[in-house]
Parts: structure tokens; sequence; C-alpha cells
């Protein structure tokens, strides 16, 4: 078994997060014990005060390595307008984010501080991350610190700063991390209930709803959340569309329609409903 190797990823704010750096194909397994095993590089200060914080990043491992419940969120990164990035906003911070934090659920995300990346970890930032937020990522598109020579525009994507694990998989365009991530969450809910979750959304994202389908995973789509997945709902409901992947996922994904405009309690209450009746 080769080792992987672990890295310590500062942020602003004196935040910290674990990174692990894997090529194309690795086991899931490996990935997640050393993420599980992977401790952050403290000062003496940050051990000290780590004592009296409600939950260290130990017990969140422990969470790794037996989760209670593992959500994929997967969707759009472009900017939002107005009117929707205020409707994501708040589904996801008082919807999913509330609801992750008070159940200690696992989640698996794109990562970077874009969309609904961005929207989600301000809400883990507004209610207290209580487990494993794992962001999966092409580690040559994203960054997590400012270059120290401002030469050029940096067109890389910033790393969403309240993930606690962050897998960086070897590759050269969005999508690379696509296998990593879904065989990721396939392991780590094999023994707990889970779920997948979609806003928004364009080309990779459907790769990442067809992954779902073939895993039969349970998928939550949020409606009005725009492009790919108010299409795929479109589809589910009978009307006409194009694109046969599409249609495919529509009819073969068990899928389950919320609509935003019924609020984050209803989010809330529909993850919890679905997870207990696994």
């Amino acid at each position: 078994m080769n080792d992987l190797e672990t890295l310590t990823l500062s942020f602003p704010a004196k935040r910290q997060s674990i990174g692990v750096r894997v090529p194309q194909n690795t086991e899931a397994s490996l990935i997640a014990t050393t993420l599980s095993q992977a401790k952050i590089k403290m000062t003496w200060w940050q051990r000290f005060i780590s004592h009296f914080l409600t939950i260290t990043s130990e017990k969140q491992n422990d969470l790794l390595e037996s989760p209670r419940a593992v959500i994929m969120f997967n969707g759009g990164t472009a900017e939002l307008e107005p009117e929707l990035h205020q409707k994501l906003n708040t589904i996801l911070q008082d919807g999913l984010a509330q609801v992750v934090v008070e159940e200690q659920i696992t989640l698996i995300t794109g990562g970077t501080q874009a969309g609904i990346f961005a929207l989600l970890g301000d809400g883990l930032g507004k209610w207290g991350r209580t487990a494993p937020c794992i962001g999966v990522c092409v580690e040559k598109l994203v960054r997590w610190k400012q270059p120290l020579l401002k030469i050029a525009k940096d067109k890389r994507a910033p790393l969403e700063a309240h993930h606690s694990h962050f897998v960086l998989v070897d590759g050269k365009k969005w999508g690379d991390e696509l296998n990593t991530m879904y065989t990721l969450g396939q392991h780590l809910s094999q023994n707990c209930p889970t779920l997948n979750i979609y806003a928004g959304g364009g080309k990779i994202c459907k790769r990442e709803m067809q992954t779902a389908v073939d895993q039969g995973r349970k998928m939550i789509l949020l409606a009005g959340s725009g492009r790919l997945t108010d299409e795929v709902l479109k589809a589910h409901r009978g009307e006409a569309v194009e694109d046969e992947r599409i249609k495919t996922i529509a009819e073969q994904g068990d899928i389950v329609a919320l609509k935003m405009s019924d609020g984050p309690e209803a989010l809330r209450k529909l993850i919890k409903q679905l997870l207990s009746n696994q």
C-alpha cells in the first residue's frame, strides 16, 4: 500500500484543513484511511486552545471512519443572479448547512469558494461545523493561499475555508476529480444512510448525476435552482427535453424534488426523513 502525501492547508482567519494529494484511480479506502489518520500541524498555542473547543479535529476524524450519514452535494459554481443567489443562500445556509451540523452528517462537495459551495461554506461558518466536510478538487485548478508575487492573474479557484478536509486529485481539467469523489462517497456510505443533493449545474454536474444514478443513490433536486437541475426535473415531470442523457437521468434516477420556495425547514425535514428511511 503506497502512502499518500498529506498537507496542512492554511486559510485566512487562522483556519486550517487537512489535504491529501491523490493520483487518479487511487483506492477510496486508502484515501479515507489517510484522511482519518492525518493530523493538522498546530503550534503549541493552537494545541492548548483546541482542548476547549466543542468538537476537535480528532472527533471529526472519528466521524470519517464511521460516519453517521453521508451527503454528497454538487451543482453550479458560476456567478449567480442576485435573486437566485438570495434564494440559494437561504436554503443552503438555513436548510442544508443547519441540518448537517445538527445531525453531524459528513459532507462531500466540490470544495471551491464558488457558487453553491461558497454559500454552503458560509452556512457551516454560521452554524459551526460538527462533522467532516470533504472537498474533492483537481489540485492544479485550485489554490488555498495568495501567490507571493502578483505577476499575473491567478485563474485557479480558491478553496472554501470551512471544509475540514480536501482531496486534491491529479488532473488537468474540471471533471477529472469526479471518479475519485464518487468512489469515496460510495466507500464512506457503505455502512450508513446517504443521499445526494443537486442545485443548478452544467455539463460536469450531468456526469455527476449519471454516476449517482449508476450507483443507485437517492437524489434531492432543488427545483428553481436553475440550469441542469431544473432541466432534469422538467424531464422527470414528463415534459419534453432534447438531451437524451437528461432523459435517462430523469427516468432512471431515484429523484425527489424540493421547491426552494418551500423553504429551509422543508429541506431539513426531507433530508432527515430520507436518511431515516434507509
